[in-house]
């Protein structure tokens, strides 16, 4: 199947140049303009809207209806025929799908005579697809919610996920989203000192406890299923199955956790990439060599060995990510968080975390990341310290590397007198941080009407 889309004409595009000659620069917008009022047309007619086009997960895939049928259904616009088998009969023809318009196929499998679902919870399906070209190729649905690989074996299995007793959603409400968010990009997987594959179950009781004192959200990598760990998850197989570090419910318990902790939790989506397995991934799902991606050569990413859709600082982090593969021998050391040093006393990791949880508290009660743009007072390059103000907090750092200042002036707007006193809030200099303690928090700051650096008074 080829890609026209590059030959896209404008209809009476030259007649609107008549009018305004100018808009010629911009052809290829009015094209783009004119390729998504087709799709939106499109998605109208065979989807019943752009809403409903991104809820086709809860339709697509397989869904157990409420007399205990199972109904499947999948796209694959250029097959010529489309067979469901699997552990539950490997009967390669028994379970045809039905074609329907628009590139989708349907099949309804009854339930069994005491009422229960005919695939059982746990069990191994494959789609068959018969190709124009008469090949019989074996996939795994792209709306796959769980699979599985043999432990000897590269290729993964699709696993029917419906457990009979499965874990009840929001136990725990969903935090309400926070006026500023301080975000923690983890990857469940390096969330262990040990050398292996970490889990949820690990994340959940050994890792969030510690998130929760520093961040109110946190950006989970590389979640969707992708057959080479060391891709960190770019390229993607599954798209809506979470199973390398766990099924489904231990995921849901995760998330269901960190809510009860009011961590809000993102899932980070890679929509830019996918991988080029067909046996166990999107690529010639339907046998062409598009289907849901562009064709050759558009349709190839070369640096990551992918495909391309048709789309109309920290610590115990090691010095760089490197996951397993040949080339490291299959060695973790480079892929595992080390978060068992902040409880080493001799090390500094206990005293950085203790400051990032206090900033992030005192972040929590002024909300500095959430309030209009600071008032940037002071730029000293030679003395290395930067003044500013945001949120009726006073920011001021110092950063030489080797220099200490004494009454040193500093300009603030508002004027500092009681009992609207200048206080400390928050000092990196605090043993509790590795500092030395110079400060002394009990000390109240007046401010003078003299203007300096812009601001209306300042203060020692």
């Amino acid at each position: 199947m080829e890609d026209h889309e590059d030959n896209v004409s404008i209809p009476e595009f030259n007649n609107l140049l008549q009018t305004d000659p100018n808009l010629k620069n911009y052809e290829n917008d009015f094209r783009r303009y004119d390729m998504l009022r087709k799709q939106v047309l499109l998605l109208e007619e065979a989807e019943g809207g752009v809403d409903q086009f991104t809820r086709s997960y809860r339709s697509f895939g397989v869904q157990r209806l409420p007399d205990n049928s199972l109904f499947f259904k999948e796209w694959a616009p250029a097959a010529e025929a489309l067979f469901l088998t699997g552990e539950f009969g490997w009967d390669k023809f028994s379970c045809p799908y039905s074609k329907k318009e628009f590139g989708k196929w349907e099949l309804t499998i009854p339930p069994k005579p005491d009422n229960s679902p005919a695939v059982d919870h746990h069990t191994k399906l494959k789609v068959v697809v018969h190709t124009k070209d008469g090949d019989r190729i074996y996939r795994i649905s792209p709306w796959a919610k769980y699979v599985t690989r043999e432990e000897k074996s590269v290729i993964y299995d699709w696993v029917h996920w419906d457990p009979p007793q499965p874990y009840v959603q929001h136990i725990h409400p969903r935090p309400k989203k926070p006026k500023s968010l301080r975000i923690y990009e983890a990857h469940v997987g390096i969330g262990s000192p040990e050398p292996k594959i970490a889990s949820y179950k690990n994340f959940t009781h050994n890792v969030l406890p510690r998130i929760k004192d520093l961040y109110n959200c946190i950006q989970l990598m590389a979640i969707m299923e992708h057959a080479y760990y060391a891709s960190f998850g770019y390229q993607i197989t599954s798209f809506f199955a979470a199973s390398r570090y766990g099924t489904p419910d231990e995921l849901k318990e995760m998330v269901d956790v960190a809510h009860s902790m009011g961590i809000v939790v993102l899932l980070d989506v890679v929509h830019s990439h996918a991988s080029k397995n067909t046996e166990d991934g999107l690529n010639a799902f339907d046998g062409s060599d598009s289907c849901f991606f562009h064709s050759p050569p558009r349709g190839e990413h070369t640096l990551w060995d992918s495909r391309l859709f048709n789309y109309a600082n920290e610590f115990g982090h090691p010095e760089w990510l490197d996951f397993p593969r040949e080339g490291n021998n299959q060695s973790y050391h480079y892929a595992r968080r080390q978060f068992n040093l902040l409880d080493m006393d001799h090390l500094r990791y206990c005293q950085l975390y203790a400051f990032d949880r206090d900033m992030n508290r005192t972040e929590d009660k002024y909300g500095w990341l959430a309030a209009q743009p600071a008032y940037v007072s002071a730029k000293h390059e030679g003395d290395k310290v930067i003044v500013f103000d945001r949120a009726n907090v006073l920011f001021i750092f110092n950063f030489h590397p080797n220099k200490s200042f004494q009454d040193y002036r500093v300009g603030v707007e508002a004027p500092g007198k009681y009992p609207f006193l200048y206080k400390i809030k928050l000092d990196s200099d605090e043993v509790q941080y590795g500092g030395h303690g110079r400060l002394d928090h009990n000390t109240d700051f007046f401010t003078e009407p003299q203007p300096f650096n812009g601001r209306s008074n300042s203060m020692l």
